[in-house]
């Protein structure tokens, strides 16, 4: 079954909105002549072409803060991704010169030549500890040299003048007789 509204009673302050406006009409009908409606009709275009223009500006004034937050959050991002970027690239060099450290001084101490250095490609040095003893097993490594000792020259026989000498042999003739009694007197290891 239907709702009843209550009757209006003098403790009952609920008034609709329809009650309102057929009050506010009649009223405003009975009292206004043409004119003043005119004017009144006037009025509230004025009204509320300034509060559209109000709501244009705060719209427009929002939609320019939010566009200064996204320009600002792209240059942050960027100024971080940027610095992220360079984190990255001094980490790799960081890593890059720790392992050749690491390589040199295993190298070193297998008294390998630095030529066996591009041959190691370990990253850890466990791992290149690895690789230079297979380097060794493989091709031997040369004697260490002492620091006190230093490796002696042998003499170079100057055929032109027929006396040893430190220095190179003079002459196109004695370069060749030189070369020869180089490697005659060295032993080629195998």
């Amino acid at each position: 079954m239907g709702e009843q509204k209550p009757a209006p009673t003098e403790n009952n302050n609920e008034v609709t909105a329809s009650e309102v406006s057929e009050t506010e009409t009649s009223e405003t009908t009975t009292e206004l002549t043409p004119e003043q409606k005119l004017e009144a009709a006037l009025a509230d275009v004025e009204k509320w072409k300034h509060f559209s223009r109000k709501n244009e500006e705060a719209s427009l004034a929002a939609q320019a803060a939010a566009d200064k937050w996204k320009a600002h959050e792209e240059a942050s991002l960027s100024e971080s991704e940027k610095l992220q970027k360079r984190v990255a690239e001094l980490e790799g060099l960081l890593s890059s010169k720790q392992r050749e450290s690491i390589v040199t001084r295993v190298t070193k101490e297998a008294n390998l030549p630095d030529a066996a250095l591009e041959f190691i490609k370990g990253e850890t040095e466990e791992e290149v500890k690895a690789e230079v003893a297979k380097l060794v097993e493989l091709f031997g490594a040369k004697p260490a040299e002492t620091a006190t000792e230093p490796a002696t020259k042998k003499p170079i026989v100057n055929p032109l003048q027929g006396k040893q000498s430190t220095g190179a042999p003079v002459g196109t003739n004695g370069l060749k007789a030189a070369v020869q009694a180089a490697l005659a007197s060295s032993t080629i290891q195998k």
